[in-house]
């Protein structure tokens, strides 16, 4: 699926003891009404998005959504399904307690590792619903903002921060909203070339009839 896509917050979870010594990983994810620092997608480069209050408003009204506590999107920790990972929406956002099994040796391996503060961040996981976004330019740089969650897949700890991979859609509303700014900016009437660039397309032509000698020389050698 090319429409998930996962973020990296910088809000440290917490390894906590709950009652009956149960360990905990502690967190939120994602934050609510807070712009994110500018996000760099591999293809489409920089953008920032915000969350909005009502984002997951839709998903939690069909009931609590399948989700999983994994380390680092991998390891599975906890899930809703069978309430080893308990979801709860607040002013700020989606706080999420992931009760370990202190039996599982990966999963005490990952609490241990936040409890040292080994890992101090914090990621999910998700999906955009169709038509749950908008997008406008802020500084510049466009600014998404999310509406509607489809999908919560994933919430828990992360070790290394990853760079966000924006989905398809996001990516055509990117290239649009440039393309509409380039639009206004670009100056109008005849554009003067200048020398550099004359000389730079002379270089260019120099080159391909090389290119286009050396494949008749080839042809001949055959």
């Amino acid at each position: 699926m090319n429409n998930i896509e996962k973020r990296f917050l910088d809000l440290m979870p917490e390894a906590v003891t709950g009652e009956g010594g149960i360990p905990i990983i502690r967190g939120t994810s994602p934050v609510f009404n807070a712009i994110s620092e500018v996000l760099v997608d591999a293809e489409m480069g920089p953008f920032r998005e915000v969350i909005e209050p009502t984002a997951l408003d839709a998903l939690f009204a069909k009931g609590t959504p399948d989700t999983r506590g994994r380390m680092d999107h991998k390891i599975v920790l906890g899930r809703t399904k069978n309430n080893t990972l308990v979801l709860q929406k607040t002013e700020k956002g989606i706080e999420y307690d992931i009760f370990v099994n202190a039996a599982d040796t990966e999963a005490m391996d990952a609490y241990r590792k936040v409890q040292r503060g080994d890992v101090d961040g914090a990621s999910f996981m998700f999906t955009v619903a169709p038509g749950g976004e908008t997008w406008e330019m802020q500084d510049d740089i466009p600014l998404r903002r999310v509406k509607e969650i489809d999908q919560l897949m994933d919430v828990g700890p992360v070790t290394y921060p990853a760079y966000p991979q924006a989905s398809a859609n996001a990516r055509s509303k990117i290239i649009e909203l440039r393309q509409q700014q380039n639009e206004m900016t670009e100056p109008e009437g005849e554009v003067i070339e200048s020398p550099e660039s004359d000389q730079k397309a002379e270089q260019d032509a120099h080159t391909l009839q090389l290119m286009a000698m050396e494949i008749e020389l080839d042809q001949t050698k055959e």
